[in-house]
């Protein structure tokens, strides 16, 4: 009920079967004629009840507008334990008790206008309304954190009122009623951020070492004309087994297939931050691009399974696209800083910075993605092998072609 000064006297109580027929009266009358016009006397018309009863009970509108969304939400009770942290959100914020419900939906324009105007109503509402959601959300998320779901170190003092308030603060900004459809894509903005984390570190990568190369070569003394695998094989392992990445994905599914390959990034990451020799750098750097060939495109397929069609699913492309052109100059920019950090270490951080990132990604992935179906087919290993080796002996040829002597050619 509404909150009250421990010190004020208690209000007389409404007999039981009476009171629920006032505050189901009182909004049918917020429905039909907003805040701004409801008063106790027409509530105590709609309902039949004398306005004596109604003076007694509630010492204005705020209060017995208060008490009829409490009433009709009914009692707050433990939010559901589904063992997921995305369903239980889902649960409790599109359930029949949370904010997204059909009734709530339906006197939102007449609420918002109360938030506004009446600061008494305002204070009622966050108390008895928002904040058994705020408490559920926060159940959810100390839920989350014992399952392992959710890093011990984060901060549930902002995560627990974080869904409730993206929600009221759209409807209060644009008028948006909360509907299961806005708390899902508030849900799934998160799935959208991993994903695009993930292409980001994919694409960066292939210019993140450029600034670094002279760094490189003269701590691990490699060779001038070799010193550009280190970005051409990256790339040439990353574009050559994308076909074969993508079919993984279709057979296996994609989420597990994006764990395996960004997980496999972040170790190949670590490999090549701490290489001693030319051949250590070189290797991760292949099985980076391998990596990358498995993550990129069933972090794109997943978008699909993500999103439903639509402005939603049209709008995740579109950022997963910007990522993607993005990364390449954020991998110059970025590189430069890291090698610059430090003139003997500085160029590692340019592979270890993905270790934490891809592990994180790996880590958040079967709590924030769906998974795919599996499907039957095969896989073409031979051809995908072929086309890549071909590809690096043409890359090779010309590499040593232009760091020969023209006479030698000839």
């Amino acid at each position: 009920m509404t909150p009250r000064n421990p010190d004020s006297p208690a209000r007389p109580r409404v007999e039981g079967d009476r009171e629920r027929e006032i505050l189901e009266a009182t909004l049918d009358v917020l429905v039909e004629v907003g805040y701004d016009r409801l008063t106790l006397d027409a509530v105590a018309t709609a309902a039949k009840a004398s306005k004596a009863t109604l003076y007694r009970r509630w010492n204005g509108k705020a209060s017995l507008v208060v008490d009829a969304l409490a009433h009709d939400k009914g009692p707050v009770v433990d939010p559901p334990d589904t063992g997921s942290l995305r369903e239980d959100l889902r649960e409790v914020f599109c359930g029949m008790w949370g904010l997204a419900d059909p009734r709530q939906t339906a006197l939102f324009g007449s609420i918002l206008t109360a938030i506004t105007t009446d600061p008494e109503f305002a204070e009622a509402f966050r108390e008895v309304v928002v904040g058994p959601k705020i408490a559920a959300s926060s159940v959810i998320w100390q839920r989350a954190v014992r399952r392992g779901e959710v890093s011990p170190d984060a901060d549930l003092e902002v995560l627990g009122p974080a869904l409730p308030g993206i929600l009221m603060h759209r409807a209060h900004l644009i008028g948006q009623a909360p509907t299961p459809e806005m708390v899902t894509r508030v849900i799934d903005a998160w799935a959208l951020v991993l994903i695009c984390t993930a292409q980001l570190m994919v694409v960066l990568d292939s210019t993140i070492a450029n600034i670094a190369l002279p760094k490189i070569q003269a701590s691990l003394d490699i060779d001038f004309a070799n010193l550009s695998w280190v970005v051409t094989g990256y790339a040439l392992a990353f574009g050559g087994l994308l076909l074969l990445g993508g079919r993984l994905g279709d057979l296996y599914g994609r989420r597990r297939v994006f764990m395996i390959g960004v997980t496999l990034f972040a170790l190949a990451s670590a490999v090549g931050g701490i290489a001693q020799n030319e051949a250590m750098l070189l290797g991760s750097r292949g099985v980076q691009g391998l990596a990358a060939a498995l993550a990129s495109p069933s972090a794109l397929a997943l978008i699909t399974t993500t999103f439903p069609p639509g402005p939603q699913r049209n709008r995740a492309f579109s950022v997963f696209a910007a990522m993607s052109g993005i990364g390449a100059a954020i991998g110059l920019v970025l590189g430069g800083w890291l090698t610059n950090l430090d003139p003997e270490w500085g160029w590692r951080l340019t592979f270890l910075i993905n270790v934490p990132i891809g592990l994180a990604a790996a880590f958040l992935a079967p709590r924030l993605l769906p998974d795919s179906e599996h499907h039957e087919g095969w896989l073409d290993v031979p051809g995908a092998i072929t086309g890549t080796v071909g590809l690096l002996s043409l890359v090779f040829g010309i590499t040593r072609t232009g760091n020969t002597d023209p006479d030698t050619v000839s």
